[in-house]
């Protein structure tokens, strides 16, 4: 069951309604689903494997603005999570349109790089791919620019600089990867990237 608290009442939000269907997980893989919160949408995402998947499978999708669900499938997803997506670059020798013709502003794009998407790993059985979850047609597993950032990472105590002489990426894919080293003088200062 999916419980809602709102500080002094506790009720049910999926008896009557999705209950039933959340009866198929898969008892061998159960712990393999996952819950996301997609704020922006006010969302929230329970992934789980149906009987006879080993990998998430199904998302029951509670909307707790308008206290609706809906169910969507998924291909096969490890997990889930909100992340940014670059926003693609223009330039006028890539458009149509000549400079007095345009009509719409510059960097007019159907995204921007405070947009949050829902982004997922997903196993096709022999591959692992990022996909775009909370896409309306559907899941995009197309590259595309990303990146990945720890801050703050303590390696031992503060009270001694440290010096990585070797980093080993467990990385495989069929695009070139920049990976980049910084340091910081304490916890939260400014990156000093190498």
């Amino acid at each position: 069951d999916v419980f809602s608290i709102d500080g002094n009442t506790i009720k049910s939000i999926a008896n009557n309604r999705v209950r039933s269907r959340m009866n198929t997980i898969d008892k061998k893989n159960y712990g393999k689903a996952f819950a996301v919160h997609h704020s922006n949408k006010k969302e929230v995402w329970f992934c789980f494997p149906m009987e006879g998947n080993k990998y998430s499978n199904i998302a029951f999708i509670y909307n707790y603005e308008y206290d609706s669900w809906v169910t969507r499938d998924l291909p096969g997803c490890l997990g889930a999570d909100i992340g940014r997506l670059a926003s693609p670059s223009s330039t006028w020798d890539g458009s149509p349109e000549s400079w007095d013709g345009a009509i719409k502003t510059w960097d007019d794009n159907s995204t921007t790089p405070f947009d949050s998407v829902l982004m997922g790993i997903i196993y096709n059985g022999t591959t692992y791919k990022f996909a775009l979850l909370d896409y309306i047609l559907g899941f995009n597993s197309e590259p595309y620019s990303s990146i990945i950032e720890r801050t703050d990472l303590s390696i031992g105590g503060l009270d001694t600089a440290k010096i990585v002489t070797r980093l080993y990426p467990h990385v495989v894919g069929g695009s070139s990867v920049k990976i980049q080293l910084g340091s910081q003088q304490y916890p939260g200062g400014p990156v000093t990237w190498k």
